[in-house]
């Protein structure tokens, strides 16, 4: 089957549209082949604004994501702050108990060796993923591991 003929007119009407809307966009609307509409666009030398737009667009959200990541990782220290305090301070203590189950509780000077113990995990794990965050935004998003870098420094890359 021979490939269709366009007029000059719909050349033109495509190109015109393209830096808007895009190849694509533009191949749908006019129902031409999305390949005619990127070729023409090859030779006459048009791109589309789309591109950029989504760039820009992409930029944007990264550097929102980034200052979102910070207000993170200050509220986790915050809370690493608040957990250690608590190591030290004085607790209410309580259990469930008895026949009848009763609910008793009091003070103690400081808390048990296991509420210590998960106390401290909940620090190092919030330390670490404050430490991630700042490091994501530091290498640039790329959160390679250190294999990955080995790797691209080996390829050149």
């Amino acid at each position: 089957m021979p490939a269709p003929k366009y007029t000059d007119e719909q050349k033109r009407q495509a190109l015109e549209m393209v830096p808007e809307l895009g190849q694509s966009e533009t191949a749908r609307r006019l129902e031409m082949p999305q390949s005619t509409i990127s070729s023409w666009c090859s030779r006459a030398g048009v791109s589309s604004n789309r591109a950029e737009k989504t760039r820009r667009a992409s930029e944007t959200n990264r550097a929102d994501n980034a200052a979102r990541r910070a207000v993170i990782s200050q509220r986790l220290l915050q809370e690493v702050e608040t957990t250690l305090g608590e190591l030290r301070g004085e607790v209410t203590v309580y259990a469930f108990g008895g026949r009848d189950n009763d609910f008793s509780e009091a003070q103690a000077s400081k808390p048990t060796p296991r509420d210590r113990q998960a106390l401290i995990t909940c620090v190092g794990i919030a330390l670490d993923k404050s430490i991630a965050l700042d490091r994501f935004d530091s290498d640039g998003g790329q959160g390679l591991a250190a294999v990955d870098e080995w790797l691209q420094v080996a390829l050149g890359k």
